[in-house]
């Protein structure tokens, strides 16, 4: 619906009192009277959040314009956007529904590996985010996965534990993933990595005292299994340090050869 159809259709709706006019309501600003089931019937056409008002750089949404109005106490609360609260992947293909529960319609499908970003919880279905709408799977096709979700090249710091972790991809052709540790408290670091969908730990390799040479640092270098195939997905960095356990979410997108720099100083 356009703007001038809008105002053509609140114009009629607000002075025809006819069908509509059971709620009235005054804003004291203008003292103008409104009809707030016209007004609630407009937006349930979908149009409460599609930019409205201007002043000067501010934009308000239909919403917002009217929700001052006062007919908006209890729908407006329900309109915003909701926090989300955590994320989950899955380990098959699962197939989503409109609603929580198998007697819905379905709505789609997700892959293993997929990240579902969960906005709510009805029983044991999680309503998640799809673009500019939401869908329902069942929570217990779903594994729930750290807070902290990192791409490569991105560094995390683990404030209590004064350790930064960054998995970046390396310069050579082994296709290998490896943890490189380093730093003061390189000794009291235990690091695992969980492949997408496992829930077990990789088996590590070996492990190597080496030196950097340009700064003459030592590390400890984790290697896995050499040319091992390394799935693209979730990978789950588990740092352990003064018995503390710190998890994180790796989405790894591309085949390559990693190293997962832990500093803890």
């Amino acid at each position: 619906m356009n703007r001038a159809r809008f105002f053509m259709l609140a114009i009629i709706m607000i002075g025809t009192n006819v069908m509509y006019a059971q709620e009235w309501i005054m804003r004291s600003e203008d003292g103008l009277d409104y009809n707030c089931e016209v007004i609630r019937m407009i937006m349930e056409e979908d149009y409460a959040d599609e930019p409205f008002q201007r002043d000067g750089d501010n934009v308000s949404t239909l919403l917002e314009a009217f929700g001052i109005v006062g007919c908006f106490e209890d729908l407006t609360a329900e309109t915003q956007p909701t926090t989300t609260d955590f994320k989950v992947t899955v380990k098959s293909n699962v197939n989503l529904r409109e609603g929580p529960g198998t007697s819905f319609r379905l709505a789609g499908q997700v892959s293993p590996g997929d990240v579902l970003e969960v906005v709510a919880e009805d029983g044991d279905w999680y309503e998640i985010k799809r673009g500019r709408e939401t869908a329902f799977v069942a929570g217990w096709l779903t594994t729930r996965l750290p807070d902290v979700l990192l791409t490569t090249g991105e560094a995390h710091n683990i404030e209590e534990a004064n350790c930064i972790v960054v998995p970046d991809s390396s310069r050579s052709s082994d296709m290998d993933i490896s943890f490189v540790i380093t730093g003061d408290r390189k000794g009291d670091v235990v690091a695992d990595l969980y492949a997408p969908t496992q829930d077990t730990a990789l088996r590590v390799d070996r492990q190597l005292d080496k030196t950097f040479i340009d700064t003459g640092e030592t590390y400890i270098y984790q290697v896995y299994r050499w040319n091992q195939w390394f799935p693209h997905g979730i990978y789950t960095i588990e740092i352990t340090i003064d018995d503390e356990d710190y998890t994180m979410a790796w989405n790894v997108s591309e085949r390559a050869d990693y190293n997962i720099y832990v500093v803890c100083e």
